[in-house]
């Protein structure tokens, strides 16, 4: 998202090789993702920035503050959250409330094995799976490059049914410019990152038993008082500077359930 101008080619470079398994990609090429990345920050409704503790260990994550700065991709309309919101949505077993009997889901993601595993257990009526090949490292059954030909294929052919659809985006950088495009067609679109990766139980990122789908399997109900309970506690568990919730701040709709 930085390039040129706050991050250089070897950095890009690393991030490359990590998410496609080569950097064999031509400057004009890295500079029109780039160009789409910060498009689609300055488009989104809600962004999620590092945390401070984040940006601490590593200049990658500094060099995110510093490019939506420097390029001017933060509006007063964007809602603002933590990145690693999704997490704290798993936490608080929140995606069971987000997607129970929904009729239609669209995902992206290169775990779409579990099409079925989502439709059982939220009530899905119909779900559009779409396969991207994962990182090098975790890349999964799909075999068609993620770029430039998924992402190409994706663009022309990435069907929104009606307005105000929901989808569930897990592709990386490109994911970003995944939501934007469904924003563009009528959709709604949420970027949950490595939590696809948990539920399917691939350990890229997130292998603490409480990012995996079973929990929704072992908890079939939890209340809000419950939910914040869980979400504090694993906040502390894993240390994560991140404000902590009250319940007293949420009194009036403690006895709510999902």
């Amino acid at each position: 998202m930085g390039f040129p101008d706050i991050t250089n080619r070897p950095q890009v470079d690393r991030s490359l090789s990590i998410w496609f398994g080569t950097k064999s990609f031509s400057e004009e090429t890295i500079v029109d993702l780039a160009i789409r990345l910060r498009s689609a920050v300055r488009n989104a409704d809600l962004l999620g920035l590092p945390r401070e503790k984040q940006v601490s260990l590593h200049p990658l994550y500094k060099a995110v503050l510093e490019s939506i700065d420097y390029y001017k991709l933060q509006s007063p309309t964007q809602l603002i959250a933590d990145a690693a919101l999704h997490r704290y949505m798993q936490f608080a077993l929140f995606f069971r409330r987000l997607l129970m009997n929904k009729e239609f889901v669209g995902i992206i993601t290169p775990r779409t094995q579990l099409t079925q595993t989502l439709k059982d257990n939220f009530n899905i009526k119909k779900i559009d799976a779409y396969s991207i090949k994962g990182e090098s490292k975790h890349s999964g059954d799909e075999q068609t490059p993620h770029f430039p030909d998924r992402f190409f294929e994706l663009e022309r052919n990435l069907t929104v049914p009606f307005k105000g659809a929901l989808f569930l985006v897990g592709a990386g950088a490109l994911g970003k410019i995944y939501c934007d495009w469904i924003k563009q067609r009528g959709g709604i679109a949420l970027d949950i990152g490595a939590i696809f990766d948990a539920w399917a139980q691939v350990k890229s990122r997130l292998v603490h038993p409480c990012h995996s789908f079973q929990q929704y399997i072992d908890n079939p109900e939890i209340t809000m008082q419950q939910a914040i309970v869980r979400y504090n506690q694993l906040c502390d568990h894993f240390e994560l500077d991140t404000p902590r919730i009250e319940p007293a701040d949420y009194q009036n709709i403690l006895h709510e359930k999902w």
